[in-house]
C-alpha cells in the first residue's frame, strides 16, 4: 500500500509534469508536434531513424536496409514526430503493454519491467543533425509531447534503453531514472535498461525545460 504522503507527492509531481509538457508544446513552434498519422508519415520516420543509425555507426540492425529502419514493434507503436515545414526534424516512438508480450526494452535485456502492464516503453528517438542544438529545443518537445500522448493512454511510468552519452544528457536536462540491469552490448554500443523517475525528475526537468522553451529552437 502507498503511503498517503508519496501518493499525494506522486500525483503532484504528475500534474506538474503534464502542465509542463503542455508548456513546452505550446512554445514549440516553427517545429510542429504530431503523430505518424499516414504511411506517407511512418516512412518518414523510418527513413530518418535509418539516416541516424548509419551516421552514428549502429550497423547490422533489424530491417535497416534499403535507407529502412524497422522492427517487428512499429506497426503497433505509436510514433511521435516533429516537423519543421516539410522536413521531419526529429521522432520517437512510444510502445504501451499487451498482453502476452514483452517491451522492446524487457526484451532485449530479457527482464521484467515493473508493475508490469503499467509501464510504456519509450525509444527508437532520432533526431536529424541540423536540429541536434546545443539547447535541445526539438529533443525537449518531442520528449514534452511523448509525455502528452503516454498520459492520454492512461500511462504515467516510462523505461527505455540508453547509452551514457544518452544518460549524461537526460540527466543535465533533469531527468531522473533507475538502471535495471547491468550494462549490455546493443545496437554496436553498450547501453543500459533504464526506468524513469518521475516524481524525482519533475522539480529539475520544470527548471530546465521552462529555460529552453523560451530562448528558441537552436
Amino acid at each position: 500500500m502507498i503511503p498517503v504522503a508519496k501518493g499525494v507527492r506522486h500525483r503532484a509531481a504528475l500534474a506538474l509534469m503534464d502542465s509542463l509538457a503542455k508548456f513546452v508544446v505550446g512554445h514549440s513552434a516553427p517545429v510542429r508536434l504530431d503523430l505518424a498519422r499516414s504511411e506517407s508519415d511512418r516512412e518518414a520516420v523510418y527513413r530518418l531513424r535509418s539516416q541516424v543509425v548509419l551516421a552514428l555507426g549502429w550497423t547490422g540492425l533489424e530491417g535497416s536496409s534499403d535507407g529502412i529502419e524497422r522492427d517487428g514493434c512499429d506497426d503497433d507503436a505509436v510514433h511521435i514526430v516533429a516537423w519543421s515545414g516539410a522536413d521531419l526534424a526529429a521522432t520517437a516512438r512510444l510502445v504501451f503493454p499487451r498482453e502476452g508480450l514483452l517491451l522492446p526494452t524487457e526484451a532485449a535485456f530479457k527482464i521484467e519491467v515493473a508493475p508490469r502492464g503499467q509501464v510504456a516503453d519509450w525509444g527508437r528517438m532520432a533526431v536529424a543533425p541540423k536540429y541536434q542544438g546545443p539547447g535541445h529545443r526539438v529533443l525537449w518537445g518531442l520528449l514534452a509531447e511523448s509525455w502528452l500522448v503516454m498520459r492520454m493512454h492512461g500511462y504515467s511510468q516510462l523505461c527505455g534503453i540508453l547509452d551514457s552519452k544518452m544518460i549524461g544528457l537526460y540527466h543535465r536536462m533533469g531527468l531522473e531514472f533507475e538502471v535495471l540491469a547491468p550494462a549490455q552490448w546493443y545496437w554496436n554500443e553498450e547501453r543500459y535498461s533504464c526506468r524513469f523517475d518521475v516524481a524525482a525528475s519533475a522539480p529539475r526537468v520544470a527548471q530546465h525545460a521552462s529555460a529552453q522553451a523560451t530562448t528558441g529552437i537552436s
